[in-house]
């Protein structure tokens, strides 16, 4: 008999937190569906390119540059990001924002903070000839200080 109370005991706290949660997502179902819709209206109009950057925009490093990456990063690459030390905000340096957006944006090649292990060096407003490294082959992006660079022998 003990065992039947502590039985009916369970089913009624499992049957509360039920309909807890169900009264929970009934509450605010409506408020999340509006927000979802009025968030697809204003992404809808990005185009492929724009949805792209939209996530490395707000840490203010240029798609574009990114893009230029991307097309010369290859499965099995292991980036150095080379970043010329700057702040960016209060709470992230320039070399963390780059970091951050390229682990991100450069899959499937894979970060390396150890410069030794790396095959490549990504070049953000940096000058890739200050790390006394020989290149296989190198590209710049325009005139600014933007490179990829694959290691020699790597």
């Amino acid at each position: 008999m003990q065992r039947t109370q502590n039985a009916r005991g369970e089913v009624a706290v499992v049957g509360a937190v039920a309909l807890i949660a169900l009264g929970s997502v009934v509450s605010t179902a409506p408020k999340m569906l509006r927000s979802l819709a009025h968030a697809y209206r204003g992404y809808a109009k990005y185009t492929a390119a724009d949805r792209r950057h939209a996530a490395t925009n707000q840490l203010e490093i240029p798609g574009d540059v990114l893009d230029f990456y991307a097309d010369r990063i290859t499965k099995g690459d292991r980036v150095y990001f080379q970043v010329d030390p700057s702040g960016l905000s209060s709470n992230m340096t320039l070399a963390q924002a780059v970091a951050f957006a390229g682990r991100f944006y450069l899959l499937p090649a894979v970060q390396t903070t150890d410069l030794a292990d790396a095959n490549t060096v990504v070049s953000f407003q940096a000058d890739p000839g200050t790390l006394g490294l020989k290149y296989a082959w190198q590209q710049r992006a325009g005139v600014q200080l933007f490179f990829v660079s694959k290691i020699a022998g790597r």
